[in-house]
Formats: structure tokens, C-alpha cells, sequence
């Protein structure tokens, strides 16, 4: 025979004590009384019936419970119900929680106030009319555990009830305070085998390594993001550093991370801060333009933009002795009244007897220049191009060129023809 009561905790309310009894020969009967007898007692002829295998109590006792067969042979088992407290509060419920939420839900009694206990912070919130509470939490860690009690307003405390979080997908990571003087956004991943993607704006950065297209499987993609490899990323000790173009006040940046399963996380969030004027964007300058072009992002007016000119990049005697000079090839685009409307100046370059570089023909682009009303025309990806079939006819294993972060339309150009980073200039300005 199996006795077990509805709850073991201090309650205000009846305990239902659960009735099991099993037997070769069959079970006749199942009778009960209040007190402990043992089974060959005269008084079991006074017992009650037990109905529906439980019995309901109100008040703390002790209980003995007789179950016998059709052949008069019986066992007997013994309960001391002390839990039944007419003062004590009913403890709350609590549901289901996952790292992938951040509001705790449950039911406890009317109006009492609800205390909800995760990594190391308080929370609190009311149940209403209804009975039911919600209350909203930072964000969890899967594994992380949950307390959750109720207090009156007689000073009474409830015993408290708990919960583990649940692993839905991987941990939200943290985001560090972003400005417009950010260019390497920082947190922490709090998880492992998971990749990092950052919107900016309408932007989606992404790891150069795979992110593009574990970003675009995963559950999280949006369709409307541009998608671009961030200038570096890496993760030590479970900081990431993601390296991105400038990023100008007031813009939004959300982070998140997602796993091989293509689960995303929760997503954490900032808004750039105003630190300086926003970086200035600075259009392309060709030889023969007289002005300087350019916009300030989300710029205030009355900003005040400074343009520094000096001479010109090649003297005129350069510029004979760069066209004469096999080694540095100019190719020229020119429409059919041989008006220039582009250029590109090439350097091959090659190291030879290196101790740390590998010795491989380049060709470097110096300069690639479209007149500005010609852009959008396709010049400057036919002069590109043009660069791309002299590298191959003359053995070149790579092309390469320099573009300013801050050129965002130079680098979507050259993104779009097919270069990738190699290498990432860094600086700290003092």
C-alpha cells in the first residue's frame, strides 16, 4: 500500500492524502481512522470507506489506513499530516522558463505581492483579481535558477517555489555602450560554438568566415538588412570585438548571436551616443575635380566642415616618368571623342628574398577614378574589370588596393566587384 499527501509544504488550505493499495488475491476493501491502530483492532468496524483512492483532511492528524483482501487477511499503514497552517500563505505557482524570455508568469493568490528572485537581482510585481502575476527580468542564462515567493500585508512570507531556465537557443549576449567615436562594438557572448551578427542601422555585419550565409539559414534573417562582413572579428575568453565602419549618433545597434542550428538569441541593444560631430562621408576626388562632396550623417546644421587640400598626389615629372615606367601601368576610359571619363594607376608589385612574405606577383591599384558624371554608368567596374584581365595576362596571383572605412561607396564598389579585407589598418587618435 502507497500513501502520498497532495503537499508536504505549509499550507492554509485541505491536504488530500492518495491511496494505493494492490494485492495478488485482490484488494476487498480500503478503510481508514483517525488515530494509529494496528489491523487486528476491534474498532476498524467503525471505519470509513475509502472513496476514489483519496482522502481529504483539513485539520493536522494522524491517519491509519487498512486494506485487506476477500480473505480477511489485511496490512495496515500509518500518516501524521503537521503541514495544515490556517496562518500560512499558499505558495505561488510558477511557469515554464526559457533563456529565450524575460517575463516570469504564475498564479498566486489575489493581491498579494509576488517576489521573483534571478542571478543576484530582485523583482517584484502583484497578482491580480484573477490570481495571475507577470513579471519582467533581465534576461537569463540557460541554467540559471529562479525563486519565486509571496509576502502580505501582515508581514507573512510564503515558502518560496523554483524553477531552472530552460535552453531554447543560445544565451543573449551583452553589447558595451556604443558612441559615435565607436568603430569596434564589445561584449560578451556568454556562450559557445555561436556566431555574433550586429545590425547598425540597416545594416547587418557578419564574421567574414561563414557568417553571410549561417546569418541568412538562421531563424533570425531579415530580408531588409544590407549584409556585410565586418573589417575584423574576433573572440577571446568569450568577448567578442567586432570591427565597423564609424557609427553616427542616435543610430540604433542590435546585437545577437546564433548557433549551428540556426537558433537565434535574445537581442541586446543600444543607441549610439553623441560623443563629437558625426564622422563626415567624403566622396571620391579625382584629379580634375575642383570641390570637395560629402554629407555629415544625422548631422545638425551650423556644423562647421573643414576641407584640407595640399598638392596634388603625382608632380607632372612623376606623371611622365609613371607613364613611361612599364612597372607602373595607367589604363584610361575614354568615350569615342576620347574624353577621359575614368582611370585607374597600377603598381606590380613583388617580394622578393622576403624572410616573412610570401613571393607572389601583385598588382596593386594605386588609383581608380571615375568623373563624377559618369558614376553609376558602369565605368568604373569596366575599368575594374580592365585591371582584373592585365593582372592575369601578366602572371599576378592577386589584386589588391587601399580604401578609406569611411568611403562607404568606394567599399560597397569594390565589395560588389569581389575583394575581400586583407588586412585592417588600425589607429588611435591622440
Amino acid at each position: 500500500m502507497v500513501l502520498a499527501p497532495s503537499t508536504t509544504e505549509a499550507t492554509n488550505r485541505n491536504v488530500t492524502i492518495y491511496v494505493q493499495a494492490s494485492d495478488k488475491s485482490g484488494v476487498a476493501g480500503i478503510t481508514y481512522l483517525q488515530g494509529q491502530y494496528e489491523k487486528d483492532n476491534a474498532i476498524w468496524s467503525q471505519a470509513a470507506a475509502v472513496t476514489d483512492h483519496k482522502i481529504t483532511v483539513s485539520a493536522n492528524t494522524t491517519l491509519s489506513i487498512r486494506a485487506y483482501d476477500p480473505y480477511g487477511n489485511a496490512t495496515v499503514k500509518h500518516i501524521m499530516i503537521s503541514n495544515i497552517d490556517p496562518n500560512a500563505l499558499e505558495k505561488p505557482t510558477v511557469s515554464k522558463f526559457t533563456n529565450k524570455m524575460t517575463i516570469v508568469k504564475g498564479d498566486a493568490l489575489a493581491g498579494l505581492t509576488v517576489h521573483v528572485k534571478a542571478a543576484g537581482k530582485s523583482y517584484t510585481t502583484t497578482a491580480n483579481a484573477k490570481g495571475a502575476y507577470s513579471c519582467k527580468i533581465d534576461k537569463q542564462k540557460a541554467g540559471n535558477t529562479i525563486a519565486v515567493y509571496v509576502t502580505d500585508g501582515q508581514g507573512r512570507t510564503s515558502a518560496s517555489v523554483y524553477t531552472k531556465v530552460l535552453r531554447r537557443g543560445p544565451n543573449a549576449p551583452t553589447l558595451n555602450a556604443v558612441s559615435n567615436k565607436t568603430s569596434q562594438l564589445k561584449g560578451k557572448l556568454n556562450d559557445t560554438n555561436t556566431t555574433m551578427v550586429i545590425y547598425v542601422g540597416k545594416t547587418a555585419y557578419v564574421p567574414a568566415n561563414g557568417g553571410k550565409a549561417l546569418y541568412k539559414a538562421s531563424k533570425g534573417y531579415d530580408k531588409n538588412k544590407k549584409i556585410k562582413n565586418a573589417k575584423a572579428y574576433k573572440v577571446v575568453n568569450g568577448s567578442y570585438t567586432m570591427t565597423v565602419p564609424t557609427i553616427s549618433a542616435k543610430t540604433k545597434v542590435v546585437a545577437f548571436s546564433i548557433d549551428k542550428r540556426g537558433r537565434i538569441s535574445l537581442k541586446a541593444s543600444r543607441k549610439a551616443s553623441s560623443k563629437a560631430p558625426n564622422q563626415p562621408k567624403v566622396n571620391s576626388i579625382c584629379d580634375f575635380e575642383k570641390y570637395v562632396s560629402g554629407s555629415i550623417p544625422s548631422g545638425k546644421k551650423g556644423c562647421k566642415v573643414t576641407a584640407k587640400s595640399g598638392k596634388k598626389k603625382y608632380t607632372d615629372e612623376e606623371l611622365r616618368k609613371i607613364m613611361s615606367d612599364c612597372d607602373t601601368p595607367v589604363l584610361v576610359a575614354a568615350d569615342d571623342k576620347d574624353r577621359v571619363l575614368g582611370y585607374a594607376f597600377c603598381i606590380f608589385q613583388q617580394h622578393r628574398d622576403s624572410h616573412i612574405l610570401t613571393d607572389i606577383k601583385t598588382l596593386y591599384i594605386d588609383d581608380l577614378c571615375v568623373d563624377e558624371g559618369q558614376r553609376g554608368n558602369g565605368v568604373g567596374k569596366v575599368i575594374y574589370d580592365a585591371v582584373v584581365r592585365l593582372a592575369k595576362e601578366q602572371g599576378c596571383y592577386n589584386v589588391t588596393l587601399n580604401v578609406w572605412c569611411c568611403n562607404e561607396p568606394a567599399m560597397a564598389f569594390y565589395e560588389k566587384c569581389g575583394l575581400k579585407p586583407q588586412k585592417v589598418g588600425m589607429e588611435i587618435i591622440l
